[in-house]
């Protein structure tokens, strides 16, 4: 077993111990850590009801390494060398480690017509590691594709990050407005530069060790892939002096990433090794550094990357408030004269959302969202890191402000709000996420109690007023409230009526009366 994998099951066994415990840094190296076995399907599409390859394996993230990388052989085998502190070398690796057999993501009909996520296996993996160079949330974010990315989705997993990001993150798709001065700033994340799995073109398989099924990634499979794998903040486009990428403004170069599937423990690991500075990426080029151009096309860097953000913010007009420039215009300052203090990769802030495609193409979605990290806290409404009463009476009192409101889908004062275009649109608070928020999220937090219909956690006479009004519903009828139907055949009938009648009396007899 590999030095990477045995410090990696360390920290793992670590932070199980440990509880709280949600990252660990080494001098060479940080490593974050996700829970196992959490994967669920998070659905984008209107309806909710898109078609997944049942084979598939939904990415389960273990965890991420991230750290200095000195390798034995840049230009030829980068992958190939050890941890080093990130102050001895001019190169970084970033190792994202999932549960089982995933494949690389094929294209997805995104910036060409061809629709092929299972091209190398029945199991890609799509999604975005977002990395927040200077840690200071007034700097970076996303705009136009804040529909894709973690603070976009992260609430279909009903929780938040513990930490001042996850107050950022959007309650529903109401929140994705595309306006930088409403609350909760969903688009204002911090993050410089992003690792993109996002199929939005076909890869090169640059490398297949000798696979003897090339056509496809397989257990025990090594590959070296290429693509524009690194974005930088699509936010800063607009200002940008940066060529070579893309487009005009995009600073995108082309990278390498390494796919390896570890039989032994059935997981993936997905790999990048770049370079931090000039003097890095002569080492992958095999050549003498080439000195920072702005130019995306040649010898990249992070340094590079971070030089020109800077340039632009000082160079550019500022158009105010409100405006992407409020992404860019505090690498202006004095706090980011050095850009030295932003290529140390065990100082970022990391997060992740990764997930799986359709199997059919779907007009208005792209991803089936499955796994995010870090820190992230299920049932934590209130973000305060933990799961309490809070929390609770934040979800009755959703429930009582939104039920039979002009956004309750289902039109009607029934003990639930039904999300609109569910799957399209989502709620924080739907924890379950089967489109509506009542009863049965309570149950999620350990609160459901049976009988109670409107999800003020009490069974009382208001549950059985309301009962009332649901009698002849069925399953798959608008307004149907499950919690309504107490002995779960399908139909709100007077059976549910007698037994909400018979939990009642038995109350009243516990009380005394």
């Amino acid at each position: 077993m590999s030095g990477i994998r045995r410090f990696f099951i360390l920290v793992i066994a670590i932070g199980i111990v440990a509880g709280a415990a949600l990252s660990v840094r080494a001098d060479d190296r940080e490593v974050f850590f996700d829970h196992v076995g959490e994967a669920v399907a998070r659905r984008t599409d209107v309806g909710n009801d898109g078609l997944i390859n049942p084979a598939s394996n939904l990415p389960d993230l273990i965890g991420v390494v991230i750290g200095g990388w000195k390798s034995k052989s840049a230009a030829t085998n980068p992958f190939n060398g050890s941890w080093d502190d990130p102050e001895n070398t001019g190169l970084f690796r970033v190792d994202i480690v999932f549960d089982g057999l995933l494949n690389p993501p094929g294209p997805i009909g995104l910036n060409e017509p061809t629709f092929d996520p299972y091209r190398y296996g029945p199991s890609p993996v799509y999604g975005f590691l977002e990395f927040d160079l200077d840690e200071n949330l007034h700097t970076g974010g996303d705009i136009d594709n804040v529909w894709n990315r973690f603070l976009g989705n992260v609430s279909r997993f009903g929780g938040r990050v513990d930490s001042e990001l996850g107050q950022r993150a959007a309650t529903s798709v109401a929140d994705l407005d595309g306006d930088l001065l409403t609350k909760p700033l969903v688009e204002r994340s911090g993050e410089e530069w992003h690792l993109s799995l996002c199929g939005c073109d076909p890869l090169a398989v640059v490398n297949t060790f000798g696979d003897s099924t090339p056509n496809s990634f397989d257990a025990g499979d090594q590959w070296v892939v290429s693509a524009r794998f690194i974005h930088r903040s699509h936010a800063f486009v607009e200002y940008s002096f940066a060529f070579g990428g893309s487009r005009p403004g995009e600073y995108d170069p082309e990278v390498y990433l390494m796919f390896a599937h570890d039989p032994a423990r059935d997981e993936t690991t997905v790999s990048l090794v770049y370079a931090l500075t000039q003097n890095g990426a002569g080492k992958l080029a095999g050549a003498s550094p080439e000195p920072i151009d702005l130019n995306a096309g040649n010898q990249t860097s992070i340094h590079e990357m971070v030089s020109e953000i800077r340039f632009a913010a000082v160079n550019s007009f500022d158009p105010g408030k409100g405006t992407s420039f409020d992404l860019l215009r505090n690498w202006r300052d004095e706090d980011h004269e050095s850009l030295i203090d932003f290529l140390d990769p065990t100082s970022w802030e990391v997060n992740a959302i990764f997930g799986t495609s359709y199997s059919v193409e779907e007009p208005t979605a792209h991803y089936v969202w499955t796994d995010v990290g870090f820190e992230f806290v299920k049932g934590d409404i209130d973000g305060d890191g933990s799961v309490n009463g809070t929390d609770r009476d934040a979800i009755s009192a959703y429930v009582a402000q939104n039920d039979g409101s002009g956004s309750d889908a289902d039109g009607m004062v029934n003990g639930q709000f039904t999300v609109p275009s569910f799957g399209f649109d989502f709620s924080l608070f739907d924890l379950d996420y089967d489109g509506r928020v009542n009863a049965g999220d309570l149950r999620m937090l350990g609160a459901g109690r049976h009988g109670d219909i409107d999800a003020d956690q009490q069974v009382d006479v208001q549950d059985l007023l309301l009962l009332r009004t649901l009698v002849g519903l069925r399953l798959n009828d608008v307004g149907f409230n499950p919690e309504g139907d107490l002995n779960r055949n399908g139909i709100i009938d007077r059976s549910d009526l007698r037994a909400l009648r018979k939990i009642l009396r038995l109350a009243h007899l516990d009380a005394g009366g």
